[in-house]
């Protein structure tokens, strides 16, 4: 009984220890709690942030795709008009051309317009008929003035210099579609259409030209709905202009044969592109068409400043409503920072006082540790006032009882392990000092360890080492009597979600009448006591030697 009453103190002085570690440890899961819901709450202000930003950078750019994209609709759109209206234009002007050609045929030719008023007449009569011609011109194979709607240049002035001229002199061009010039008769600016006139022997004999203004893209523009800032321009196949809207004295004869509608896509009849256009140096949308049967290419060309006014206004409105919603984030992170200062200030010291606790439960440890090693030491003075060897012998057990807890809380002062237990380790320790009391050395007894990678918790580690101590002394005093060696094999291992150990000894075994029959002395009684508090099973079998298995839960296991 007074083994029994021991041991429970034994355990209940160990228990102790681990129920402040636990307390502990209950301490540092609400510690991580509130880490963990604040640092799910930074990550959720940052993941909300993150998504407005994402979205609002998504529907700006998407609505810049589609803004783009009709932008892109809208100049092609125009550009088909500009087509339509330019071979109206053309057409027309071609007609009233082909009938002065049909009337200087019906004179007899170039020269016999000259010198009289009939000429004129006939020209400003056609002129007045047509709104799209502004007037005509017949000059000679030379390139002088025959005859002329309006008001006659000066009398010295000839047309041998113009462009449209020498392309149908010297290019030999029946048609041919002038880039503006200024007029010099009227002074006013001006593109041209002209064709060659051919006398009876199929030479060239002269010039019919009509001139038009180019303010008809003007008020193309003000009949349609296109954007601010939208130009309309019709170019000569070499890049020279003809006409454009707002056009100006100063333009007349610019080119732009050098850039991407005359380089690269020369060869295209139709298209749309961006660029900086040469003549306002202004970013825009281009669509263009060529009309090869005039050998020109219109134009329809949008700002992208125009284009992207009612994008910019989204922006601007998008980064109102995300910066105050980024602002009431901020806000709320800047309190929740607040909260978290003054939760850090509680966490160092409550870190502290787990520390100083830490530090007290490894005191309680070694201090536990030397009781018991103090109290062993007194047993033995005790041992050796008695002769008796019964009484010497329950008195050295209660030792080896003693020093198998004392091990366990020397191995978690010097792991700084807490409150669990390394098994290998500490089965290496205890049955290495099991060994050394009984001499094993010297009496050819070997140890054989073969355990896992186990640990226990300390309220079950305490009974498994003072069962593994009972068997172990029980095998190197009934085992191997005399001068009889042999081995003492002891294993740890998980099995089916259990933890088994086995304390095998190839010796001759124990009396059957206090081993295999179940009954036995103290130790015995401390063994069953030990495996039901436990929850386990144990079994011993006599075959060959001894065999001792324990099979405890390892649910608990850590």
């Amino acid at each position: 009984m007074s083994g029994d009453v021991a041991a429970d103190r034994a355990l209940r002085s160990a228990a102790g220890p681990s129920e402040r570690q636990d307390e502990f440890r209950q301490m540092w899961l609400r510690v991580g709690a509130l880490n963990n819901v604040r640092t799910i709450g930074f990550a959720t202000a940052g993941f909300f942030a993150l998504a407005i930003l994402i979205t609002g950078g998504l529907f700006l750019w998407l609505d810049h795709r589609a803004t783009m994209t009709r932008a892109e609709a809208a100049t092609r759109d125009m550009s088909r008009v500009v087509e339509e209206y330019a071979m109206r234009v053309f057409e027309i002007n071609d007609l009233v051309v082909a009938n002065v050609l049909a009337y200087v045929g019906e004179r007899g030719g170039v020269d016999a317009l000259r010198e009289t008023t009939a000429a004129a007449e006939f020209l400003a009569g056609v002129t007045r008929r047509t709104a799209d011609t502004d007037h005509l011109l017949v000059v000679d194979a030379g390139g002088g003035l025959v005859a002329s709607s309006g008001e006659v240049p000066p009398a010295d002035s000839g047309f041998s210099d113009r462009a449209w001229f020498k392309a149908h002199r010297a290019a030999g061009v029946d048609r041919y579609v002038g880039e503006a010039i200024i007029d010099r008769s009227t002074g006013e600016l001006v593109y041209t259409y002209s064709r060659a006139i051919i006398d009876r022997q199929d030479r060239f004999a002269g010039v019919v030209q009509t001139a038009m203004r180019p303010s008809f893209l003007d008020d193309l523009v003000a009949s349609s709905d296109v954007g601010r800032g939208t130009v309309l321009a019709i170019w000569s196949a070499s890049g020279t202009l003809v006409a454009r809207t707002g056009m100006s004295a100063a333009q007349a004869g610019q080119t732009i044969e050098d850039v991407v509608l005359f380089r690269e896509m020369a060869d295209q009849a139709t298209g749309t592109y961006r660029a900086v256009s040469v003549i306002d140096g202004v970013d825009r949308i281009v669509s263009f068409r060529r009309l090869d049967k005039w050998q020109v290419v219109v134009t329809a060309s949008t700002p992208l400043v125009s284009i992207f006014a009612p994008w910019y206004r989204h922006l601007s409105w998008t980064a109102a409503i995300c910066g105050i919603v980024l602002i009431a984030i901020g806000c709320l992170t800047w309190i929740g920072a607040r909260a978290n200062r003054r939760e850090a200030i509680a966490r160092t010291n409550l870190e502290a006082a787990l520390k100083e606790k830490h530090i007290l439960l490894q005191e309680i440890h070694h201090r536990v540790k030397n009781n018991l090693q103090v109290t062993s030491s007194l047993i033995r003075m005790q041992e050796q006032r008695f002769t008796e060897p019964a009484f010497k012998a329950a008195l050295r057990d209660t030792q080896d009882r003693l020093q198998s807890i004392a091990l366990i809380h020397e191995s978690l002062y010097r792991a700084d392990a807490g409150s669990t237990v390394d098994l290998p380790d500490y089965f290496e320790r205890l049955v290495g000092d099991i060994a050394e009391a009984y001499g094993a050395k010297s009496r050819g007894i070997s140890i054989e360890l073969r355990a896992e990678p186990l640990v226990l918790e300390l309220t079950r580690a305490v009974p498994v080492g003072l069962v593994v101590t009972e068997v172990v002394s029980n095998a190197f005093k009934h085992a191997f009597a005399g001068t009889r060696g042999g081995t003492i094999t002891i294993s740890v291992q998980r099995s089916m979600g259990a933890i088994e150990i086995v304390v095998r000894d190839d010796g001759r075994g124990m009396p059957a009448a206090t081993s295999c029959s179940g009954r036995g002395g103290l130790g015995t009684k401390l063994i069953h006591a030990f495996v039901a508090q436990l929850d386990g099973q144990s079994s011993v079998t006599c075959d060959g030697g001894t065999e001792f298995r324990l099979t405890i839960p390892g649910e608990r296991l850590q």
